[in-house]
């Protein structure tokens, strides 16, 4: 093992404020492990819980029970910790590779990351995710004379560094520091979770700027390379997408990522800029794509949106379609075949091993439906892992997965997407959601930039906004020292990722004066 990688068994368990004298850190580590403890911290904090009332494909307020982000992330954590568990026992062939591997994969690390992994989505999922980085270009600051000036935030909006920023910031718990005269930065910082939690959470191990730095560099590089394609030398890069769209840190937590990576938790590249993200985050990464191929198709055949009985031949005008969608995303895993041999691969892996595998009737309730069903889920979550290896090489251990297995994800993903996404009323429904997310930040924003004006101003209190916004405003303007605009829209998205679909639905209907039901004047701030 290299050095780094060694060292991760030996100082994982430290935390960010374990500096903090905490008066139940002696109790709470007498019988669990640290890493039970970062599951437990989790699970019981309230940001978990509102997955519940979160978007995975259809909203929870829909009559048929989907999947909510909460049921998914529980899965993902189960996929991984299993998936973990499966590639050490493979990778024991000796004791001393047994202690490495080990050392290396912690199948409780790899639960808490997949519980974490969605933390930071906004109500409605990932269309909300895209309307945000609208709203957050388009920030304006007033000057005199009633002019504005543009300045938008420069790393935006992302769902990854969003759940790095609740874990590390946000999240609502029990003060940390025994000293009530401590610094407020020492005192509340999030779930306070093990430095090697954190890594394992870290998707995309760069900030915004770092990733548009990356990528054009790459770019500059491969024109220096005769007969090289740019598109290659970024996928050789060892990172799974390098883009301006991905990140998992934003600038206010890049203190974060310069400890990981200082410290070996995340391990930079040796010849450029990139950094490494840790096996764990991949195990993480790879769950997150098998549970959302596998458990949404599951949830649509049972209501009858996905009809996978109609496919049982495979020369039909879905499959057709269905695989040229699936054609986009495998281009970038494999580029040496053209568009049409890509085609021929995922038509054969469609007629040899998917076709088979689909449930013959349509879904009725019954007993021999809800058979077939598991029959079908239980065979790709368990052909997903099992082709799934590890590698050990450079100083760390890579994850193997086969071009095959991740053709039949995105097969799988494409056959939900023909049915269900490209549908009419989904476009319908989330244009509706994107009116809301636009409203709803515009009414926010303006509030809170009047109210944290007269605080400055004026002296006086911000009680006039929800208890959250408040102590969200009070990070990103006393913690995070942000520019005064810059500050009110993070507090105002960190805000609007605190509500479930129904009550940002409800907030909107209030902020543009439309009719709706009576409301505990509480429900903001639970």
């Amino acid at each position: 093992m290299g050095e780094k990688s060694a060292a991760l068994s030996g100082f994982g368990q430290t935390r960010p404020l374990d500096h903090v004298v905490t008066p139940d850190s002696i109790d709470e580590r007498h019988w669990r492990d640290d890493f039970e403890v970062d599951a437990d911290r989790v699970l019981y904090a309230p940001e978990f819980r509102r997955l519940a009332g979160v978007t995975q494909v259809i909203s929870p307020q829909e009559d048929y029970v989907f999947h909510d982000r909460l049921t998914h992330s529980l899965k993902v954590a189960q996929t991984a910790e299993r998936l973990a568990q499966k590639l050490i026992r493979d990778y024991s062939t000796s004791p001393d590779a047994k202690a490495t591997v080990e050392a290396a994969i912690s199948p409780r690390v790899c639960y808490v990351a997949g519980l974490c992994h969605d933390l930071g989505h906004p109500p409605f999922g990932h269309v909300a995710e895209k309307q945000l980085q609208v709203e957050l270009k388009k920030i304006e600051r007033p000057l005199a004379g009633g002019k504005t000036e543009l300045l938008p935030l420069r790393d935006s909006f992302e769902g990854n560094a969003q759940s790095f920023r609740i874990v590390s910031r946000l999240s609502l718990r029990k003060t940390q520091a025994s000293d009530p005269d401590a610094p407020q930065e020492l005192v509340e910082q999030g779930l306070n979770l093990t430095w090697r939690s954190l890594a394992a959470i870290s998707k995309y191990p760069w900030t915004a700027a770092e990733g548009m730095e990356n990528f054009h560099e790459r770019q500059h590089e491969v024109c220096d390379i005769e007969g090289a394609d740019a598109a290659d030398l970024l996928q050789a890069s060892g990172a799974e997408e390098l883009t301006e769209s991905k990140w998992s840190f934003y600038d206010t937590e890049n203190t974060y990522l310069e400890h990981l990576v200082r410290e070996g938790f995340i391990l930079p590249d040796g010849t450029t800029y990139l950094n490494h993200r840790v096996i764990e985050a991949e195990i993480m990464d790879w769950s997150d794509d098998i549970a959302y191929a596998v458990h949404d198709l599951e949830d649509f055949f049972r209501a009858n949106r996905v009809p996978l009985e109609r496919l049982q031949t495979s020369k039909t005008q879905d499959w057709e379609e269905i695989l040229k969608r699936a054609l986009h995303k495998v281009k970038k895993y494999d580029r040496g075949l053209g568009d049409s041999e890509q085609l021929t691969e995922l038509q054969r892996l469609a007629e040899r091993h998917i076709i088979p595998q689909l449930p013959a009737e349509p879904f009725s309730g019954s007993r021999e439906s809800h058979a077939a069903v598991q029959r079908f889920a239980s065979a790709w979550i368990r052909y997903l892992q099992d082709a799934t290896t590890l590698k050990f090489g450079e100083g760390r251990f890579w994850l193997q997965v086969p071009l095959e297995a991740r053709r039949v994800v995105e097969i799988l993903k494409a056959i939900t997407n023909h049915y269900v996404i490209d549908e009419s009323t989904m476009e319908m429904m989330q244009s509706g959601q994107q009116r809301v997310i636009s409203q709803l930040f515009d009414a926010l924003f303006g509030i809170a930039y009047d109210v944290e004006a007269a605080v400055a101003t004026e002296g006086t209190t911000r009680r006039r906004l929800p208890a959250r916004l408040q102590e969200y405003l009070a990070i990103a303007i006393g913690v995070d020292d942000l520019d005064f605009p810059h500050a009110v829209a993070r507090a105002v998205v960190d805000f609007i990722c605190s509500l479930t679909d129904k009550q940002a639905g409800l907030l909107h209907q209030r902020l543009i004066g439309d009719s709706g039901p009576r409301l505990s004047p509480y429900w903001l701030n639970v």
